[in-house]
């Protein structure tokens, strides 16, 4: 795959995103400003050549993420089969709060005891409650860097994927605390966190209980991709092509 087509990507994904989130939330992004000036260069050796496939690899499984999203069925937790909570009583849980800002990307279900909210690298991770940092892990496989809060209520939540973790073991957090940024560590394919809440030792449907988030705008992101790709074949001669 040529160079051309991974700058191409990059920047027609940074512009689709800026045009597709929010003002505020966009700006809440910790942009890096070498990411833009990146080079592949193919023939390097070694660890260079590792960290350009890799590169390369999360371009190209973001930019299909859209395109791959399941329907909203597959991802659909049947109420009839969710004994669990059925027999959980979230009634006395507090009022959560979201994270940090982002759209809904993969539901909650038998094979995903959580859900993933999307948004953009560096994005500040808050608790969804006050309470006690009872485990932080940090690691390149699973949930990779992770943090796990233990609540009033018998209730517990966990944060995957993050990039920068900025607590420990034993810290006091309250909804003002940053645990660390999003990040791609651990098994992902695209900037997200991955939140569960487990009440009295089992898992719950967490977008039950949490503010509404919206779900990933499909086909909104892929009008706006169209549009953006036609307008940089028009303004710029960086086409994608192939080696």
């Amino acid at each position: 795959m040529g160079i051309n087509l991974l700058k191409f990507i990059f920047v027609l994904l940074k512009k689709t995103l800026k045009s597709l989130l929010p003002k505020e939330i966009f700006d809440r992004v910790a942009q890096s400003k070498s990411l833009p000036n990146i080079k592949p260069r193919f023939k390097l050796e070694g660890l260079k050549r590792l960290k350009i496939f890799l590169f390369s690899l999360f371009l190209l499984n973001f930019a299909a993420t859209p395109f791959s999203l399941m329907e909203e069925s597959a991802y659909a937790f049947d109420s009839q089969k969710n004994t669990v909570t059925e027999q959980i009583q979230t009634e006395q849980l507090p009022i959560l709060s979201l994270p940090h800002p982002g759209y809904l990307s993969t539901k909650f279900s038998n094979y995903h005891p959580g859900i993933d909210i999307a948004t953009g690298f560096g994005m500040p991770v808050h608790p969804v409650a006050a309470g006690i940092i009872e485990e932080v892990n940090l690691g390149f496989l699973g949930l990779g860097n992770n943090a796990v809060i233990s609540h009033s209520n018998n209730f517990k939540s966990t944060y995957g994927h993050m990039g920068r973790v900025y607590v420990k073991k034993g810290d006091e957090v309250n909804l003002n605390t940053t645990l660390g940024t999003v990040g791609m560590s651990g098994f992902t394919t695209g900037p997200h966190t991955h939140l569960e809440i487990e009440v009295m030792g089992k898992k719950i449907d967490t977008e039950t209980i949490l503010p509404k988030l919206d779900e990933y705008p499909k086909e909104e992101f892929l009008k706006r991709f169209t549009k953006v790709y036609k307008e940089m074949k028009i303004s710029t001669n960086l086409k994608p092509e192939f080696n």
